[in-house]
């Protein structure tokens, strides 16, 4: 079983665990970072039921839940890792995807990706559990001298196997740029945002695609689906305001709310979900609650320099993290807890739970583990 396997805890990107958390902040320890001469601090922690996958900018760590470290690996920045079935898999510096269980022992060894250059990232890696992944790979155009003609950027959707760099059942080719590709709750329809504010909606078994609409002038911060996988997106209109939109699949406005002015975070966050299907944003250092559209209540956050996260717990109470502040919020918007980490110190990851209702965050000082 994985706990929280991925960024924004799953493929619609709602960064819902199904766990929760009845402590009250207290720490119960902290783990220093071996990286003492960069201090790069970790980006996500995946939790499993063997452990914790902690994610640094060029390698990936293996602890238990007690806070002691196993092992660690280098890892490529190209792709985020996740973890399925007891495997956590990640890009090598050499470009090939591997996995690797909680022993060390690897499962997936020098997985070729198709149309991924060493100017690309892989914004999708999905184990279909039949011997393919579903991949979506982005490409920045290669910088070229005045005289000659400047190809575009590229993005790629394809359903690939484990048998070699030909062993792939449908793969399709865009240009432009794009957002990390969505899946609907039955994983079996892509939903890709390009930087044209088009929309598109692929077959996962068949590569065919099954819709398409455009939302005309748009420009596409972010984006998940909600429980009914309805599209929520955060965007900037063609007259430069901000809105959080959503859509049907099938290209009708659902409700809109305009935002107040402002700018996104270079480390941004989709909306994310609760099981009720409210719909929580970070924006303008507050955390926002919207019912069916409607803006029920706003809890502000500490100034991050960075990094400003979000989870919500089975309960549909919330975890949310802005600088060295760790907050547990009621369903109201109301604080259970609220925990500061020592001066100067930023949370770096979503903060996450496991079944104990142990909560982690990192920091470029390293991991902490609170009750």
């Amino acid at each position: 079983m994985v706990i929280y396997p991925k960024i924004f805890a799953d493929y619609q990107q709602r960064s819902f665990q199904s766990q929760t958390t009845s402590g009250d902040g207290q720490k119960l320890w902290f783990t220093p970072t071996r990286d003492t001469i960069d201090r790069n601090p970790p980006t996500l922690i995946l939790v499993t039921e063997n452990g914790l996958a902690v994610q640094y900018v060029n390698y990936l760590q293996w602890m238990n839940t007690e806070g002691a470290v196993a092992w660690q690996i280098e890892r490529d920045p190209g792709m985020r890792i996740l973890s399925h079935d007891g495997t956590t898999f990640f890009l090598d510096p050499d470009g090939d995807v591997y996995g690797v269980d909680a022993k060390k022992d690897f499962v997936l060894k020098e997985f070729f990706i198709p149309n991924s250059t060493d100017r690309g990232a892989i914004y999708l890696f999905q184990p279909r559990g039949d011997g393919r992944y579903l991949i979506q790979t982005y490409n920045t155009a290669e910088e070229v001298e005045e005289e000659v003609e400047h190809q575009p950027d590229d993005h790629n959707l394809m359903l690939q196997g484990s048998g070699g760099w030909s062993d792939w059942k449908w793969l399709l080719e865009f240009e432009g740029k794009v957002l990390p590709c969505l899946l609907t709750s039955d994983l079996n329809s892509a939903v890709q945002l390009d930087n044209t504010g088009r929309v598109r909606i692929v077959d996962v078994e068949s590569g065919e695609q099954t819709g398409e609409f455009v939302i005309e002038g748009a420009v596409f911060a972010d984006a998940s689906l909600d429980r009914e996988d309805a599209l929520l997106i955060h965007l900037l209109t063609a007259e430069r305001e901000r809105r959080l939109c959503r859509y049907s699949l099938e290209g009708a406005l659902l409700w809109e709310y305009p935002l107040p002015p402002g700018e996104p975070r270079s480390v941004a966050q989709p909306p994310a979900v609760d099981a009720n299907n409210r719909v929580y944003l970070l924006w303008n250092n507050f955390l926002l609650a919207f019912d069916n559209g409607e803006l029920i209540w706003q809890y502000p956050l500490s100034t991050p320099k960075y990094f400003q996260y979000v989870t919500i717990m089975g309960d549909n109470t919330l975890l949310a993290a802005s600088g060295n502040m760790l907050c547990h919020l009621d369903t109201s918007g109301e604080p259970i807890f609220t925990q500061f980490l020592p001066p100067g110190e930023e949370i770096s990851t979503p903060p996450v739970v496991d079944t104990a209702g142990r909560i982690f965050v990192g920091t470029a000082a390293g991991i902490y583990c609170f009750k």
